[in-house]
């Protein structure tokens, strides 16, 4: 079992205006913790603990083209914070770098009907 707890904030950059509802382009800046029990941790590295596993931090802009769709580049840099863990981690990266490190990024888009 793995357990997320995020806290986050979006901030208006762009007013809606005339007949849209929702506000056409902001920033939502969070922050968050994961959580595992025994079994997820042995799956992972071989040790039977609860543990944290890891922290993050990530970004979205969120542009709303229309009422219904929703264009988000986003990022989320997450550093694994239990010894052991960030220990597999470096272990298990191949390529260029070891670090426990990792930065994410994507485009989301979603519709709404």
């Amino acid at each position: 079992m793995y357990l997320a707890a995020e806290i986050g904030h979006t901030f208006t950059l762009v007013q809606a205006a005339g007949n849209r509802e929702a506000d056409l382009l902001s920033l939502s800046v969070g922050g968050g913790v994961g959580f595992g029990n025994p079994r997820r941790n042995r799956n992972d590295t071989g040790f039977d603990t609860y543990a944290f596993k890891d922290v993050w931090a990530s970004a979205a802009l969120e542009w709303q083209l229309t009422d219904h769709i929703v264009l988000s580049p986003y990022v989320a840099l997450f550093e694994q914070v239990h010894g052991r863990l960030r220990d597999a981690a470096r272990r298990y990266i191949e390529g260029e770098t070891h670090a426990s490190t990792q930065l994410v990024g994507g485009l989301r888009v979603a519709a709404t009907f």
